[in-house]
């Protein structure tokens, strides 16, 4: 006689329990992603490919990424994070792009609002 099923106690006996086929395995860890100033680095500055326009102006913009959202992983930079960047960029006053931008972005946004200043946005 062939036997179909495992013999002892039931599944259904133990609360929770599956079937070892029916397990999931541990996931695995998080794989650990740059920040974005060891990205810039890796990716462009050390690329002599490109101008150093190119390389200033990409620099300067990781720049006030991280004066608003901190040098974050790269993961961690969702299309809603970039949306909002986007938008803090145009919300800034021409006059930045020109000065030493020593202010804080939320104040200089804050200001070009108050004394109805032009923005990068038009």
């Amino acid at each position: 006689m062939v036997k179909l099923f495992q013999t002892g106690p039931a599944l259904s006996q133990t609360p929770g329990a599956m079937p070892p086929s029916h397990q999931l395995a541990s996931p695995a860890p998080a794989p650990t992603s740059p920040r974005l100033t060891e990205a810039l680095n890796l990716a462009l500055l050390a690329d002599s490919q490109k101008s150093d326009a190119t390389k200033k102006e990409t620099a300067r913009t990781v720049t006030l990424f991280i004066q608003a959202f901190g040098d974050k992983p790269v993961h961690e930079i969702t299309g809603r994070v970039a949306g909002e960047f986007r938008d803090l960029r145009f919300s800034l006053p021409t006059s930045y792009a020109k000065g030493k931008q020593e202010m804080d972005l939320n104040a200089e946004v804050e200001r070009a609002q108050e004394f109805d200043l032009p923005t990068l946005s038009g």
